[in-house]
């Protein structure tokens, strides 16, 4: 029944719980909601990630306990490609401008781009002896100083401050066989120039006999030149003037800054940044020391 205000109990909470329900519906739904909002974003980062970080760093060999990862191996790979269709646009120019048969060239060229794996497992087995002279090297304790590596890569860029590499080993003198007397008889020495005298004309002096008819007829000798000769002062001719070529630029450290950036700039856009690119100049020097160590005891032949 009614109470006094005129309202029913009842109906009153049965209004509330149906209220209650439709909020703790409307609640879950958005849970929902949110849920697989989060749970999209949570698979697109992922992806990202495993694009850009966890495949790149997935290893593609294992050398000992070192490990080359893809993303370093992929970035070789674009490099190498890169040369190699330089090296055919090159080819390409010397046969179309010169002449010059490359077909050989470039078809070689040509089938290393058509063969991706191929060219890969070459640029994998490349890293692969990198990194046993990197642990070799490791092995007998040899080492790059930065110092050296600085100026290793001036060296790759032309820059050298303290003067060009001079040799200091004196080459060993080789001793060629006497030849005998009898080989230079059929030896004939042909000049490849030959010297022209030019003889002016010399004035020649004539002697005439003129007659005269006084009282005793005799034969006076009168000196009549026939030529006079002028000494004239031979005048130098006048040569082309020598053209004045332009000074060349010193190579100055802000130059070679400038050329190593832009180089570096241009790896970075296959993958290798500039760490990457002083860890290759790295490695050769590393092989040069590690052959110059290991062939140390080996005789030099001629």
């Amino acid at each position: 029944m009614p109470n006094e205000s005129g309202n029913n109990p009842v109906l009153h909470k049965k209004h509330v719980a149906r209220l209650q329900r439709e909020q703790q519906q409307s609640r879950i739904i958005l849970y929902v909601f949110f849920g697989i909002i989060a749970g999209v974003v949570l698979l697109l980062l992922y992806g990202y990630l495993d694009i850009n970080y966890f495949q790149a760093q997935r290893p593609v060999a294992k050398v000992g306990d070192v490990e080359i990862a893809s993303k370093d191996f992929e970035a070789r790979v674009r490099l190498q490609r890169q040369q190699l269709l330089a090296s055919y646009n090159t080819n390409m120019q010397y046969y179309q401008m010169f002449g010059i048969d490359t077909t050989q060239q470039l078809q070689q060229i040509q089938f290393y781009l058509d063969t991706p794996d191929v060219l890969g497992q070459q640029i994998l087995d490349q890293m692969i002896n990198e990194e046993l002279i990197r642990q070799e090297a490791a092995k007998r304790g040899i080492t790059v100083s930065e110092e050296e590596l600085d100026e290793a890569v001036k060296a790759q860029f032309g820059f050298f401050p303290n003067g060009t590499y001079t040799p200091t080993v004196t080459p060993t003198e080789v001793v060629m066989p006497a030849m005998p007397a009898e080989a230079y008889e059929i030896v004939t020495i042909t000049p490849t120039a030959a010297a022209t005298l030019e003889v002016e004309p010399t004035p020649t002096t004539v002697f005439t006999a003129e007659a005269t008819t006084t009282g005793t007829p005799e034969a006076t000798a009168t000196l009549v030149p026939t030529a006079t000769a002028t000494l004239v002062p031979a005048t130098p001719t006048t040569g082309p003037t020598a053209t004045i070529t332009p000074t060349a630029t010193p190579y100055t450290l802000e130059g070679f800054k400038e050329r190593y950036d832009n180089s570096i700039n241009d790896f970075t856009k296959y993958g290798i940044d500039e760490a990457a690119y002083r860890k290759l100049i790295e490695l050769q020097l590393l092989q040069k020391k590690l052959s110059d160590e290991i062939t140390a005891d080996v005789a030099n032949t001629e």
